[in-house]
């Protein structure tokens, strides 16, 4: 996580690196029924 910028960086298997920011859905495992995007995450750290 980023604060400054408000993103987030995921690490995928295979070391396959993503950056998220904005309104972009985050990855969630799988069997786990959640949408969840980077600017709920900063919301969430902001109360």
């Amino acid at each position: 996580m980023e604060p400054k910028n408000e993103s987030i960086l995921a690490v995928f298997p295979e070391q396959r690196v993503k950056l998220f920011k904005g309104t972009a859905q985050l990855p969630i495992i799988s069997g786990i029924e959640l949408e969840l995007t980077v600017e709920q995450v900063f919301n969430w750290l902001k109360l």
